[in-house]
């Protein structure tokens, strides 16, 4: 079920990021901007929820939002393999926007966007937003479930 809803958030995440808008509407850029920002490390959490699902399935899920907690809880086995995954995309990358981290390092980061995101409670305190490793960091998970 998480993995599904991952799945579907980060299809329509990449709609948004490559659809057209009017660059001189600031409320929409601002506004597509937020969404993005929210919904990555949220399709993340769902995702990683989804693969603990798999790999746990009689344990309980973690009820947080921390990525980087939740990305903890996993097997070691898992974790190895997903952080394989997601070094592999950044290397692959022809346009190298950013430089290779471990999915440890991405998630610790990143670990409170969707909650810091989601209120804009204290702006100075975000995390710089990385779409590019956030589509990565998925795509090693939703790859983990599903091979």
């Amino acid at each position: 079920m998480f993995d599904k809803q991952a799945m579907a958030l980060q299809w329509a995440i990449y709609l948004m990021q490559k659809s057209s808008i009017d660059e001189n509407n600031n409320a929409l850029v601002a506004g597509r901007a937020i969404a993005i920002n929210c919904l990555l490390p949220f399709a993340t959490e769902l995702a990683l929820k989804g693969l603990s699902v798999k790999e746990r399935p009689s344990a309980k899920i973690e009820r947080t939002h921390d990525l980087h907690r939740l990305f903890a809880y996993l097997p070691q086995d898992v974790i190895d393999s997903v952080d394989e995954r997601f070094l592999r995309y950044q290397k692959d990358d022809p346009i190298q926007i950013s430089t290779p981290s471990t999915m440890d390092v991405f998630l610790a980061e990143h670990k409170d966007d969707f909650e810091a995101w989601r209120y804009l409670d204290n702006v100075s305190d975000m995390a710089t937003p990385e779409p590019v490793k956030f589509q990565y960091a998925l795509c090693a998970l939703l790859d983990e479930i599903y091979e």
